[in-house]
């Protein structure tokens, strides 16, 4: 294993620009920091080009040492170095202790592939800015059995490391598909979807529908809410009570509690699978 002491290293430097995100966008590559974020990414086909291990991580009782056993198992030994732990915690992103950070790209799936399960039950976010909201939603997902998450008009970097960390490596475990407003639209009514868009003045509360057979619950802009071109005749319009001041909540909060009203029936009566 390649150690390198360094921060001139071009490796290090690497790691480093890629915290921006013209530089993450411009390459396709990114950061993933954890050992559970990192499992998850290599079991979902993720490429590695760089794995960086902090001297401290590779004691062999940490999390960090049971992984790098596994990655060797499967990946060319040249992509993996050893740094001391205090240069580690300059290309680690924030303030987290991993032990265990790489420069990875992401299996991008085409929205092509989508393949309905029936009975469907799918996530749309649309035009979400915020990476941390787009995570949060994932680990909702990925708790509730979501079938998978579709980025409407995306505003936000998906992979960006803040988006890996909140949904705690949920991000590679629930299928993510990307693409306009219309191309989502179409493969939900292709494949039978009733769509329930989250409005404020949404004219159904929702907990009093039915979410039968193949359901896609629709959420917008932190700012500004569901985009008017997802208010259509054929949607369901739902809202959540406000009985306080506020008038929203945060888009993660309310993708959680309808992702689990539709678990909840559809516990309660299989019948409306």
């Amino acid at each position: 294993m390649e150690r390198i002491v360094s921060t001139q290293n071009p490796k290090i430097k690497r790691a480093v620009r890629l915290r921006e995100p013209r530089h993450r966008k411009k390459s396709g590559w990114t950061l993933i920091d954890g050992v559970r974020e990192l499992r998850y990414a290599v079991e979902a086909g993720a490429a590695l080009e760089t794995v960086f291990f902090s001297e401290g991580g590779l004691h062999s009782t940490s999390p960090a040492a049971e992984l790098f056993v596994e990655l060797q198992e499967r990946f060319d030994s040249r992509i993996f170095v050893q740094v001391p732990d205090g240069l580690f915690e300059k290309i680690a992103f924030g303030d987290r202790h991993s032990q265990v950070l790489a420069i990875a790209k992401p299996t991008i799936r085409p929205l092509s592939s989508f393949s309905l399960e029936a009975p469907g039950f799918v996530l749309v976010l649309d035009q979400v800015e915020k990476p941390g909201n787009v995570g949060a939603v994932l680990r909702t997902a990925d708790a509730v059995g979501v079938q998978a998450v579709f980025l409407s008009d995306s505003k936000c970097d998906p992979f960006n490391p803040n988006a890996i960390r909140s949904s705690q490596g949920s991000i590679f475990t629930v299928p993510l598909y990307f693409g306009s407003m219309e191309e989502v639209h179409e493969v939900l009514t292709r494949n039978q979807f009733t769509i329930f868009t989250a409005c404020v003045d949404g004219s159904e509360l929702y907990c009093d529908v039915a979410y039968q057979k193949n359901v896609a619950l629709v959420l917008g802009n932190e700012a500004n809410g569901l985009g008017e071109n997802w208010r259509r005749p054929s949607s369901v319009p739902i809202r959540l009570p406000m009985e306080g001041t506020m008038d929203s909540l945060n888009v993660s909060v309310t993708a959680g509690i309808l992702a689990y009203e539709v678990w909840r029936q559809r516990r309660a009566s299989p019948v409306l699978h």
